[in-house]
């Protein structure tokens, strides 16, 4: 479909004079300021029509004309924020608010600028810029309820917790017919009831007081409320206006059953046809029951839970976590720490244990967890494969989800982290111990005390065998180069560095030729393969190069050659 603004678009484009793209910021002429106010006015209206390509589009056009055009700057903004871009985000609110003038209209409200402004920082883990962005909204006569919603949050965050039941109480009391702000009051004021519910003239005209509220009101007023009468009336108004859902099987519903067996069914019935979609819902509605036994039935049911959880632990709309079950074993589990939409962590589970983890940038699989075998590292150019020694490498959660954590805890669990980057790189991963490739192959032949045999098969060095420590560190290296079964190198170690390396073309257990790496490097060949050797090689104290030979091939050395070393 034709977007209905491209033909403003196409002439933007048309109208933009070729050297105004190429010049620095100048003075402009009326001209030109009405040009952007114009592009500004059709982006705003592009961003609000869900026309966002568009909407960018044209924005950028107008800021052309006019690089500090308020209403373009917000509306780049607003769409930089929605694609969580959110540090360029807050960098254009800011230059969007410091645009702004105080006696002229603008197409976006200084309000919701200042508020989207402090949830971007907010969510970027800026709570003290966030209370300083909104500060000057709430100094006035009245504070919205979206405003103090948010603003009570930040203060919270900031340990500030008086200063936000104040707020929230002055929020509710100026606006009682509003469901957020007496909402907002609920969750930080244990003690807090509307006055017409603490001791209404009569229960109906109380009932009716609450229709402006939304579920969620209804609900935290159901719990604190004592009087049993007016919790029913409550919930025989929020049935009319919700339905029969999960909240209300779990209170009314089985309210008058007295049957436990009969309560359990109903429970695990009412859970099947409204499962929670979150751990806060779930904990939420587990609150609930007092009755020990309905606790157990609501428990037993999450024991096969099959589905979808997220996590908001900070109720600002915006998922920190998803976890997926199926028949109560995780399955997958993803984290936006930043809430910025974009999962910075995956972990896919086999039998409820991790099998892999990934970023954007890499990808670990596990053979066996903790252990890890494969490392993928990409970039622009690509990726990188890194098959590890297998049982080489340890990589632990700091902690993993379990389903049953909502259900036992007084609070949600705050969730893992991964501090894993600064283990992964192309360095870490090339040191010896790891192999690059796309080529090779690694199995492990067999453990021995304090140590695991691997096999390698290489292109470039045929088929290896490796003793190695527990740690990583090599003790014996062989290598077949010219794969004819026979490990013509071998190589010893001592403390991952290398003491002797020797070659034995026909595997007689006489090589030919030694490497002997010491306080002194002796290089030395058996000319007749009787395992004596007859030539050898080194460099003295003075600097020169000593050769010496056995002349009658017996293993004496009884003739020396002295050479200057190049250099001495």
């Amino acid at each position: 479909m034709v977007s209905r603004f491209f033909p403003v678009l196409s002439l933007a484009v048309c109208l933009i004079p070729a050297f105004l793209l190429a010049q620095p910021v100048r003075s402009l002429s009326g001209a030109e300021s009405k040009l952007g106010a114009l592009y500004a006015g059709y982006a705003y209206d592009a961003y609000n029509a869900g026309e966002k390509s568009d909407a960018s589009r044209l924005a950028s056009a107008a800021l052309v004309f006019d690089p500090g055009n308020r209403d373009a700057l917000a509306v780049s903004a607003l769409l930089t924020a929605d694609e969580g871009e959110l540090e360029s985000a807050l960098r254009l609110f800011e230059r969007a608010a410091a645009a702004y003038v105080s006696d002229q209209a603008a197409l976006v409200d200084i309000e919701q600028l200042r508020r989207r402004m402090a949830d971007t920082a907010l969510r970027l883990g800026f709570p003290e810029r966030s209370y300083l962005y909104l500060l000057p909204l709430t100094e006035g006569e009245r504070i919205t309820p979206e405003t103090g919603a948010l603003f009570v949050k930040i203060l919270s965050l900031l340990g500030k917790e008086n200063e936000s039941v104040d707020v929230a109480r002055e929020l509710a009391s100026r606006n009682p017919s509003s469901s957020l702000a007496v909402k907002v009051y609920l969750q930080v004021d244990a003690g807090y009831l509307p006055p017409f519910l603490i001791r209404p003239p009569d229960k109906q005209k109380a009932v009716q007081q609450l229709s402006a509220y939304d579920k969620d009101v209804y609900q935290l007023l159901y719990v604190r409320l004592r009087n049993q009468d007016l919790k029913h009336e409550i919930a025989q108004s929020y049935k009319e206006r919700f339905g029969e859902d999960l909240f209300w099987y779990l209170t009314e519903g089985i309210g008058n059953v007295l049957d436990q067996q009969e309560r359990a069914s109903l429970i695990g019935r009412a859970l099947a046809a409204h499962a929670p979609g979150s751990r806060e819902t779930i904990h939420f509605f587990r609150s609930l029951f007092i009755d020990e036994t309905d606790i157990k039935a609501y428990d037993a049911w999450f024991a096969s839970f099959s589905g979808l959880l997220i996590s908001d632990l900070n109720g600002d709309g915006y998922s920190e976590s998803s976890e997926r079950y199926k028949d109560g074993i995780l399955t997958e589990y993803r984290l936006d720490q930043d809430q910025n939409g974009r999962y910075e962590y995956r972990v896919d589970f086999e039998d409820g244990r991790p099998s892999s983890i990934q970023s954007d940038t890499w990808k670990l699989t596990y053979a066996d967890y903790p252990y890890i075998d494969q490392a993928e590292l990409s970039d622009d150019t690509g990726t990188v494969t890194y098959m590890l020694y297998p049982y080489s490498m340890i990589h632990r959660f700091e902690y993993l989800p379990r389903l049953t954590d909502s259900l036992i805890d007084r609070e949600p669990v705050v969730h893992i982290i991964f501090p894993v980057e600064e283990r992964i790189s192309a360095r870490s991963l090339s040191e010896k111990r790891y192999v690059k490739e796309n080529r090779e192959t690694i199995t492990m032949n067999r453990p021995f005390a304090g140590g695991v045999e691997y096999h390698i098969t290489s292109p470039r060095e045929g088929d290896v065998r490796e003793q190695r420590r527990s740690d990583g560190a090599f003790i014996i290296r062989e290598r077949d180069p010219d794969d004819d079964g026979i490990f013509e190198v071998k190589e010893r170690y001592l403390d991952n560095t290398l003491i002797e390396l020797t070659f034995d073309e026909n595997g007689d257990g006489h090589p030919e030729y030694m490497e002997s790496h010491g306080e002194q490097t002796v290089y030395l060949w058996d000319l007749n393969d009787d395992g004596l050797y007859d030539c050898r090689e080194y460099i003295d104290e003075s600097g020169r190069s000593v050769r010496e030979v056995s002349t009658k091939l017996d293993g004496v050395f009884d003739f020396r050659l002295n050479e200057e070393v190049e250099g001495t």
